[in-house]
């Protein structure tokens, strides 16, 4: 009677080697010779614990030079020269998954991108809230104590010194000015995309309002860039006259500077107003509030997600590897997404001070996508760290 132990190890060796040597992927030429002697050993009825020991190493062997095809497959019925595939609806739901994955995160890159950038300019706004009320300051003052000289510095040749200390004062305040009004819209439209859930719900309405002839209305800034916008433009009027200021209390007396001083910038078109400066710090913490989200989940998961795209697109380009089954799709796409989100923790960089936050780069979703194109780095990496803590434990524990 035949070894069924011995039966079973040479049906799947002759599989291994059916594909192997085909494929020309059989190194060790020793386990044709093996399987040989297994068979031989089978037909006169004369099998030992060698042989199935020989046999069971070299077809260990020989599934190593067959990989990724693996003995599941071959024993399901899979062979590399078939013609069968995904079906074809699959197929198109694969491939249109592919490009909204894409585009959404080419999508949500730039919104990051552009939000660490604008982060960074309205810090040093912020920064130098006090350097422009200054130079508004400076240059009222110049004007207000000075008028006679700055009268002749315009009209003659004479006191350059003035005219010069004058205009790069003008100068400074201007560019400071500028830049605020220039950046205030777009840091308006970054907020507005940093909220993904308005943005995908005005996507998936904005048929429907087409079609309703309504439109899509415009939305409108955060409620601390609209208030700001709206105490920049007011105009304080003029409380008392300069023979009434001198005989008023000091309330009265500083309102009427500070109304003289913003009519003054108002003249220059200088749309500030040095009692009522723009406030940056809320809308730096929404910025910061929604890189974070983006930067620590949604950006590693979509790139984890690109990766495992990447290996299964590799897969069904190769004839020589076996089609996953649906479930594998969804679960080693879902594997690559939780990869590059716990990658992507460890791997931002910490930051010394609260003020200066510190956000994933580009080279963290870079290291999100490989671990989602290969899980085994990620789970390799995760064996060592538990076994760094580990030990660690145990020398705390014994000390």
């Amino acid at each position: 009677m035949r070894d069924p132990v011995l039966q079973n190890l040479v049906e799947d060796a002759e599989l291994v080697a059916a594909v192997g040597v085909r494929l020309g992927r059989i190194k060790d030429v020793s386990f044709l010779a093996t399987l040989a002697d297994a068979k031989h050993a089978l037909e006169i009825d004369s099998t030992s614990d060698k042989a199935v020991a020989d046999l069971q190493k070299s077809l260990n062997v020989a599934i190593n030079d067959i990989l990724p095809i693996t003995l599941y497959d071959l024993k399901s019925g899979w062979t590399p020269f078939s013609t069968r595939g995904l079906k074809a609806t699959i197929t198109v739901i694969f491939g249109l998954f592919c490009f909204i994955l894409l585009a959404a995160t080419a999508y949500v890159t730039q919104v990051y991108q552009r939000a660490t950038s604008l982060y960074t300019i309205f810090a040093e706004l912020q920064n130098t809230r006090v350097e422009e009320q200054g130079q508004a300051i400076k240059l009222f003052e110049l004007a207000r104590k000075h008028r006679q000289d700055m009268q002749e510095a315009l009209t003659t040749t004479k006191n350059d010194l003035f005219y010069e200390n004058f205009n790069n004062t003008l100068f400074n305040l201007e560019s400071m000015n500028g830049k605020q009004q220039a950046y205030l819209p777009l840091v308006n439209d970054v907020l507005l995309q940093l909220d993904l859930y308005s943005t995908i719900k005005g996507w998936l309405m904005a048929p429907f309002a087409w079609f309703s002839g309504k439109g899509s209305a415009d939305a409108s800034p955060p409620p601390n860039l609209e208030a700001s916008l709206k105490k920049m433009d007011q105009k304080l009027p003029v409380t008392s006259s300069e023979s009434e200021s001198k005989d008023a209390n000091l309330p009265s007396v500083v309102n009427s500077y500070f109304a003289d001083l913003t009519d003054f910038l108002a003249s220059i078109n200088i749309g500030i107003d040095p009692r009522v400066p723009i406030e940056y710090t809320s809308t730096l913490y929404q910025i910061r509030d929604g890189m974070n989200f983006l930067g620590l989940w949604v950006l590693p998961g979509l790139y984890g997600m690109l990766g495992a795209v990447i290996y299964h697109m590799r897969r069904l380009l190769d004839q020589n590897v076996p089609n996953p089954y649906l479930l594998r799709f969804v679960y080693r796409i879902g594997l690559g997404a939780f990869a590059g989100i716990i990658v992507v923790w460890f791997w931002t960089p910490s930051t010394e001070k609260l003020s200066q936050p510190a956000f994933a780069t580009i080279t963290s979703f870079g290291i999100a996508f490989l671990v989602g194109f290969s899980t085994d780095v990620f789970f390799q990496a995760l064996d060592r760290l538990v076994d760094y803590l580990s030990q660690a434990v145990g020398k705390a524990g014994t000390s």
